[in-house]
């Protein structure tokens, strides 16, 4: 498997990731002001659980736990079994919620397995194998020419004004993509992209279709092209 350069600025991107889904327990379909940062509470798409009542799961009598928020979503192999939940320290489980388990092409299942869309690993992440620690590697844009990816927008870095919201660019915003011809889909469902935003990107300054967007989860069409190998929006809009 290839790797590619990071884009810039996406250091911050699982941190981001990880607010997110604590946001999400606590909300189904709202937009976040959290630290100047506006995000999606995606309802789509479940991140990897930041507590303990739901950061394990119990397979062919291994405990596994959530894989940090991986940037590269990898595409899952054959079903291999069930997997179960295990009690929850504070009693506000039971436990025992099974979930379909899924290998990873390329990786023993008695080291990662994916279930419920969420990679799931057994022992240290520092003794994993490069190919686990592949997934957490930013994906830069290298297309030639002018492309466009299709996701789903969850984080802007633009904060309100006087209590609205007022897309204002330059900004940067996360995209979790799932389309696209310039992007390395062949092995993975999904890539988390940085999309830098300018004042001439088209629908950038548009409020409603950024905070629609945000809300409830929809794609948009992003027109990009690379620059230095960051993805830089000509336009966007509602996916066709």
């Amino acid at each position: 498997m290839s790797t590619s350069s990071g884009t810039v600025g996406l250091a911050g991107v699982r941190r981001r990731r990880r607010v997110l889904w604590v946001c999400a327990v606590l909300v189904t379909v709202v937009a976040l002001v959290v630290g100047g940062t506006w995000l999606a509470a995606m309802s789509g798409e479940r991140e990897s659980p930041q507590v303990s009542c739901a950061a394990e799961i119990v397979f062919e009598d291994r405990t596994y736990a959530g894989y940090g928020d991986p940037l590269r979503v990898p595409r899952r192999g054959e079903r291999i079994g069930v997997a179960t939940t295990p009690v929850c320290p504070d009693g506000e489980r039971s436990g025992g919620e099974e979930l379909d388990v899924w290998s990873l092409p390329g990786v023993d299942p008695s080291v990662a397995v994916m279930a419920d869309g969420v990679v799931w690993v057994e022992g240290r992440e520092s003794a994993l194998p490069q190919r686990l620690g592949e997934l957490t590697e930013p994906v830069a844009c290298s297309s030639p020419g002018p492309s466009t990816v299709t996701g789903r927008l969850v984080s802007v870095d633009e904060p309100p004004t006087g209590g609205d919201f007022r897309p204002r660019p330059p900004y940067e915003a996360i995209v979790v993509a799932d389309g696209g011809s310039s992007l390395p889909l062949s092995e993975y469902s999904s890539v988390t992209i940085e999309v830098q935003v300018t004042p001439t990107t088209q629908g950038g300054s548009d409020a409603d279709l950024v905070a629609t967007a945000l809300q409830d989860g929809d794609h948009l069409d992003i027109a990009v092209r690379c620059s230095a190998g960051a993805f830089m929006a000509t336009s966007w809009r509602p996916a066709s």
